[in-house]
């Protein structure tokens, strides 16, 4: 743009500021660095690598120098216009790279540059031919016809400055608003990244809270096994009362259990009941009752969670001991397990009762049951039979998932 500014001074100084000479060398010279830097420009603009055709062009440009200073001290127009042809070459093979470029890439930069070039080079083969004639004498017929011409270049600059202006503001923005979006993305993914860490931390915060509270627990159940344990074991072969007796042992199987974890293990519903009917057998056996023991088994395999296990077995063993302890002249008890659809009914009946269900006062055992049937979503009752038969009878849902309650 110097180097055009300098060139464009001819059309408006009338008293040049230097010698004619030196300044005819110095506008000539800026002409062919315009056009020169024009094609560096748009080599740079399309990020595109050819060092050899730079260093022709820089060539050129140094030959220009004593080139144009022979012309202008000796008045030899001839060579400045045909010096000025090489500007042309650059304008031409510029056209060419871009248009390659275009056909490549089918980019708009490239089609947009091949558009500034024509017009540089239309300007240039008019301002040339203009020269020749006016200066050379070329086509003395044209003469009067080009004296009073306008360069064109001086008009065709300011245009083509104009145009690299706006295609490089446009560039500013479409960078910019990728730049925005680029922005916008890292964003998200920045909060996607936070949510996730979030989600990890509180993960791995569950993790560390289950593994405390397993140890906790088996730190308990260490002191229970070694502590009430030893006792409960000690007081089973002390005791002389039969009813005594099996309450101690019934209360060591539980603490058993516990300190075993096998209550807090899920297992199918026919493994299960092969734990409670051994285990009923063997209570029943030392207190001399009999056992009348009824498993309806389903046609599919049912599988029992956690809760479901631990809490059954748990009711079971309680209606055990109440029939056991609280019956005074038990003889019999009868256990039936059903599954009836998506339900699973036991019911427990024992005879040897001297007082209805109506007259029972409910303790923490019956609320017990209770409650250990409401927490399986399921419902308990009792209810009298025949003369001196009691039944205790639960029924809990098989496919509602419940967790042991704390």
């Amino acid at each position: 743009s110097i180097g055009l500014s300098f060139y464009c001074l001819n059309q408006f100084i009338r008293y040049l500021p230097l010698d004619a000479d030196l300044w005819r060398w110095l506008s000539n010279m800026s002409t062919d660095l315009w056009a020169s830097s024009i094609l560096i420009f748009l080599l740079r603009s399309l990020k595109l690598e050819k060092p050899l055709a730079e260093r022709l062009i820089f060539s050129y440009l140094l030959s220009g120098i004593p080139v144009y200073f022979y012309a202008s001290y000796y008045h030899v127009f001839d060579i400045n216009v045909f010096y000025h042809i090489g500007s042309l070459a650059i304008a031409v093979y510029g056209f060419f790279i871009s248009a390659t470029h275009y056909l490549r890439t089918k980019d708009s930069l490239p089609a947009f540059y091949c558009c500034v070039l024509i017009l540089v080079f239309v300007a240039g083969v008019h301002d040339t031919v203009m020269q020749g004639i006016v200066n050379n004498g070329w086509f003395s017929s044209a003469d009067p016809g080009f004296r009073y011409h306008f360069n064109f270049v001086h008009f065709a600059a300011p245009l083509i400055f104009l145009l690299i202006g706006a295609n490089l503001v446009k560039r500013f923005i479409d960078s910019m608003n990728e730049a925005d979006s680029l922005n916008e993305e890292l964003e998200q993914r920045v909060s996607e990244a936070r949510n996730e860490l979030a989600e990890n931390y509180h993960a791995i915060e569950k993790v560390l809270v289950r593994q405390s509270a397993s140890e906790e627990r088996e730190r308990i159940y260490r002191d229970l096994h070694d502590d009430v344990g030893s006792k409960l074991l000690s007081l089973y072969y002390r005791l002389e009362n039969t009813s005594d007796s099996t309450l101690a042992k019934s209360a060591l199987e539980d603490l058993r259990d516990i300190v075993s974890n096998k209550s807090m293990e899920g297992c199918s519903l026919c493994s299960a009941a092969q734990q409670w009917r051994s285990e009923a057998f063997i209570r029943t056996q030392d207190a001399g009752v009999t056992l009348s023991w009824n498993y309806n088994e389903a046609g599919t395999e049912i599988f029992l969670d956690e809760s479901q296990h631990a809490q059954l077995r748990r009711m079971l063993r309680e209606v055990l001991s109440n029939a056991i302890l609280h019956s005074k002249d038990v003889s019999e008890i009868k256990v039936s397990i059903d599954v009836i659809g998506d339900f699973l009914s036991v019911a427990v009946s024992n005879n040897g009762a001297d007082q209805p269900v109506s007259s029972w006062k409910p303790g923490r055992g019956i609320s017990n049951l209770r409650v250990r049937s409401r927490d399986l979503h399921g419902n308990f009752s009792l209810s009298d039979l025949e003369e001196g038969w009691v039944q205790a009878a639960w029924s809990i849902p098989l496919n509602v998932s419940t967790r042991e309650p704390s």
